[in-house]
C-alpha cells in the first residue's frame, strides 16, 4: 500500500504542477530575486510569480483546472482533515471582514508580479506584497473594505488598517494587516512580521532580509527565476508538526539529508521543466554516469516500457536490486546481526505493564523467537549471508552502472497482472565474475528463501535458448515461474520475464537518446495508460473493495487530469553540498 501512497502523491504533484502550463500565454522574460528584499528572514516557505492575475486567469480559464474540478480526487480531498480546515479558516476570514479569500481575490492584489512568504504554518502566518500602482490598490478588496479595519498611522508615510478576528473555532486570536506602502501592497497575518517587513522596505535592517538569509543566497546564485520559483527551509519544515501531519503526510526520514531547496519553472515549445536545487547536510556526490556507457544501455530498453532509471552503482543497494528483481523482495534480507540488534521482548514485560500475571507457560517465549528449521538457523538469516556472498562475487567484477526496467502487464483471469522486471549492471571487469559461484549462490538464496527444511529441493540453471548465447534460466520448484540473467559483453542482465528479456536482447531499429550529464536518470512514460495503469487499476478495484472507487476513481482521476503528459523525466547530479534535479513533463500537444 505504500506504493501506492508514493504512487498517489506524484499523481497529484503532477496534477498540481500542470497548472503551470498555462503560463504558455505570458511571455518568458526572466525576473531576478529581488522581491526577497522585502521579507524579513526566518520564513518556511517563499514563492515568487511573474505574472499572478495571468496565471490564475488562465488556470482557470485552462482544461486542466476544469478536469481537475470534476475529478474524483478533488471531491475526495475536499473531505479530508486539511481541506476542511483550509475552508474553515477561510469561512472565519469572511464573517469577520466580509472578505473571502480565493483566487479571484489574489487576482485583484496584484498587476503581475507578486511574492508570498510563510512563517508558521499552524498559525498560517504569511506576509504577501504585490507592487501595484496607488489606483489598484485602493480598487482592492481590502480598501473598498476599510470600515471592518482599524486604522492605525504609524508615521506620516504610513498608515496601517488592522483587524484582530477570531480562528479555530474562536480558540485563537489573530490579526490581519495590510497597507499602501512605496508602491506596494502588503497583507500579513502577524504584525511582527508586518512591522519587519515595512523596516525592510525602508532599507534599515539589511541583515534581516529573506535574500540575506545564508541558504537563501546560496540557492539563488545556482537558480534562474521563470514563471515562478519556490524557496523552502527544508530542515525547519521537517521539524514542523503541521507540515508532517497535514501536508507531507508521509515519514520525512528521507528529507533529513535535505538543507534547504528551491524549485523553479519554466516553459520551451511542448515541455514544461521543473528544476530543483538542493542544499544537503552531506557531500553526496557519486560522479556521473560515462556517456559511452549511458548510450549502451539506453540501446537495450525495449521501446513500450512504463518506467526505466540509470543510475550510478551503489554497492550497498545490490542486495535489495537483485533480489526484488528475482523475487520481488523489496526489503533486506535480516542477518544474524540484524536479529540481534533487535529489542527483545518478554510476557513478563507486559505482566508489568498490562497486569497480565496468570499466563501459563506457553507464553514463556520471547516475542521474536522462532523455530529453526534447517541447522538451528533460520531461512532469513540464511538468506542474508547468501545476498552478502552474491554481493561479493559480484563486486569483484567492478560494476559501475546500474538500469532499472519495469513494464506490467495485466492477465487474464482469473490471474491478476505480471510485474516484469528487469536489472542491468554495466562491469568494468566482466572476466572477474566467477558464474560458477554465481549461480549456486542464487540457487542457494531461491532455496532459502522458498523452501523450509527441504534441502533436497533442486534449484539448478540451464541454458534458455541456442539463440541467445549466455542467457541461463532457473525454473521454481512448485511455484510456475522461472528467474534469467544473462552476461553480454559488459552487462549483467537480470529478469523475471522471458519475454523482457528477449525484448531487452531484440536489435533495436531506433535506439533511444539518452542524454549525458546525470548520476541517476529516470523516465516514466504514460504511453499505454490503458494496460499499465487503467486495467491494473480495475483489477486492484475489484481485489480490494468493488463498493469503494479509489482505484478507478479517485487515482484515475489524477490521471485524466494529466493526460496531455506524455512521459516525465527526472535527471539528478550533485556537487559537493549541492543537489541538482530537472524534471520534464512531455506534453503531446503544445499548449495554445
Amino acid at each position: 500500500m505504500n506504493n501506492i501512497k508514493r504512487f498517489r502523491i506524484i499523481l497529484v504533484l503532477i496534477a498540481l504542477l500542470g497548472s503551470i502550463i498555462v503560463f504558455a500565454k505570458i511571455s518568458s522574460k526572466v525576473n531576478d530575486f529581488t522581491p526577497a528584499d522585502d521579507f524579513p528572514r526566518d520564513a518556511m516557505i517563499y514563492v515568487q510569480f511573474q505574472d499572478l492575475p495571468a496565471l490564475i486567469k488562465l488556470w482557470k480559464d485552462s482544461q486542466i483546472s476544469r478536469k481537475y474540478l470534476a475529478s474524483t480526487n478533488f471531491s475526495e480531498f475536499q473531505k479530508n482533515h486539511l481541506a476542511l480546515k483550509l475552508v474553515e479558516r477561510a469561512n472565519e476570514i469572511y464573517d469577520s471582514i466580509n472578505i473571502f479569500p480565493n483566487l479571484e481575490l489574489l487576482s485583484n492584489l496584484s498587476e503581475t508580479r507578486a511574492a508570498a512568504a510563510v512563517y508558521d504554518i499552524g498559525k498560517m502566518e504569511l506576509v504577501f506584497i504585490a507592487p501595484m500602482s496607488d489606483e489598484k490598490i485602493l480598487a482592492s478588496a481590502f480598501f473598498q473594505s476599510i470600515a471592518n479595519f482599524e486604522e492605525i498611522k504609524l508615521d506620516d508615510e504610513t498608515t496601517v488598517f488592522t483587524r484582530e478576528i477570531e480562528v479555530d473555532r474562536a480558540r485563537q486570536k489573530q490579526k490581519l494587516l495590510f497597507t499602501n506602502f512605496r508602491g506596494r501592497f502588503i497583507l500579513a497575518t502577524s504584525e511582527k512580521r508586518f512591522l519587519q517587513t515595512l523596516e525592510n522596505i525602508k532599507a534599515k535592517t539589511p541583515k534581516n532580509r529573506l535574500s540575506a538569509e545564508p541558504s537563501f543566497k546560496q540557492l539563488a546564485e545556482k537558480t534562474k527565476p521563470n514563471l515562478a520559483t519556490i524557496w523552502l527551509d527544508q530542515k525547519k519544515l521537517n521539524e514542523d508538526w503541521y507540515f508532517k501531519h497535514y501536508w507531507l503526510m508521509s515519514e520525512t526520514e528521507s528529507l533529513k539529508k535535505l538543507h534547504a531547496g528551491m524549485f523553479d519553472f519554466e516553459l520551451r515549445d511542448n515541455k514544461l521543466v521543473e528544476r530543483r536545487v538542493f542544499l544537503t547536510t552531506v557531500n553526496q556526490s557519486t560522479g556521473k554516469i560515462n556517456n559511452e556507457i549511458a548510450r549502451r544501455l539506453g540501446g537495450l530498453i525495449p521501446q513500450n516500457v512504463a518506467f526505466v532509471s540509470f543510475e550510478t552503482f551503489k554497492k550497498d543497494d545490490l542486495e535489495k536490486l537483485v533480489s526484488s528483481t528475482f523475487f520481488d523482495l523489496g526489503k533486506t534480507a535480516e542477518t544474524s546481526q540484524t536479529l540481534q540488534s533487535k529489542e527483545v521482548y518478554y510476557f513478563d514485560d507486559w505482566g508489568k505493564s498490562y497486569g497480565y500475571s496468570n499466563l501459563d507457560s506457553d507464553f514463556d517465549e520471547q516475542f521474536n523467537e522462532i523455530e529453526e528449521p534447517i541447522g538451528n538457523i533460520s531461512p532469513n538469516i540464511l538468506a542474508g549471508k547468501t545476498s552478502n556472498d552474491l554481493s561479493k562475487i559480484i563486486n569483484q567484477a567492478q560494476p559501475q552502472v546500474s538500469l532499472k526496467i519495469f513494464s506490467p502487464r495485466t492477465l487474464p483471469p482469473p490471474l491478476f497482472f505480471e510485474t516484469r522486471k528487469a536489472l542491468v549492471i554495466t562491469l568494468q571487469e566482466p572476466a572477474q565474475l566467477n558464474r560458477e559461484s554465481f549461480e549456486a549462490t542464487i540457487s542457494k538464496m531461491a532455496q532459502n528463501l522458498f523452501t523450509v527444511n527441504n534441502p533436497n529441493t533442486d534449484f539448478i540453471w540451464e541454458d534458455f535458448s541456442p539463440d541467445f548465447n549466455s542467457a541461463r534460466q532457473m525454473p521454481m520448484p512448485s511455484l510456475g515461474w522461472k528467474i534469467f540473467y544473462v552476461l553480454r559483453q559488459n552487462e549483467l542482465i537480470f529478469t523475471n520475464s522471458k519475454e523482457l528479456l528477449i525484448d531487452i536482447l531484440a536489435p533495436k531499429e531506433n535506439q533511444p537518446s539518452v542524454e549525458n550529464g546525470f548520476e541517476k536518470f529516470t523516465v516514466i512514460k504514460f504511453n499505454d495508460r490503458q494496460s499499465v495503469f487503467d486495467d491494473i487499476f480495475k483489477t486492484l478495484q475489484n481485489e480490494a473493495n468493488p463498493s469503494n472507487d479509489f482505484f478507478t476513481g479517485n487515482i484515475a482521476s489524477l490521471l485524466d487530469v494529466v493526460s496531455n503528459v506524455q512521459q516525465i523525466e527526472i535527471k539528478q547530479f550533485s556537487e559537493k553540498n549541492y543537489l541538482f534535479q530537472e524534471i520534464g513533463f512531455t506534453l503531446k500537444e503544445k499548449p495554445e
